[in-house]
C-alpha cells in the first residue's frame, strides 16, 4: 500500500477546502461541477499548485482582501489549467502564508 506523504495529505485537504469554498461563495455551480473543476486543476497543476491555491485564499481573507477580488484569482487559476504558458496567480502562496503566520505568532 502507498503511503500517504505530507504533501499529499495537504493537497488533499487544499482540494476540500477550495471546493467548499466554490460552493459558498459566488459562484454558480453545482457541488458536483465545483468538484469535478477542482480535481482537473489539482490533476494538472499537481499538489503544489492546489496547496497554494488554498492558501492563497486564507492569506487574501486575512488581509481583508475583497471577495470578488478573490473570486476573480480562483477562477482565473481554476479556468487556465492546462493552458500552454499558464501561470496560476495564486503561485507561492503556501509560502507567503506560513512567513505570514509564523510573524502572526511572533507578534
Amino acid at each position: 500500500m502507498a503511503k500517504l506523504t505530507e504533501e499529499r495529505r495537504k493537497a488533499i485537504t487544499a482540494c476540500t477546502n477550495v471546493t467548499k469554498y466554490i460552493r459558498d461563495t459566488q459562484f454558480e455551480v453545482r457541488p458536483m461541477q465545483a468538484m469535478m473543476v477542482v480535481d482537473n486543476f489539482w490533476h494538472t497543476m499537481g499538489d503544489k499548485s492546489m496547496i497554494d491555491l488554498d492558501a492563497y485564499i486564507m492569506w487574501a481573507r486575512k488581509h481583508g482582501e475583497p471577495e470578488t477580488q478573490i473570486s476573480f484569482t480562483v477562477a482565473h487559476d481554476l479556468s487556465g489549467a492546462g493552458t500552454r504558458c499558464f501561470l496560476p496567480r495564486s503561485d507561492g502562496y503556501a509560502e507567503t502564508l506560513e512567513e505570514f503566520m509564523k510573524e502572526s505568532k511572533e507578534a
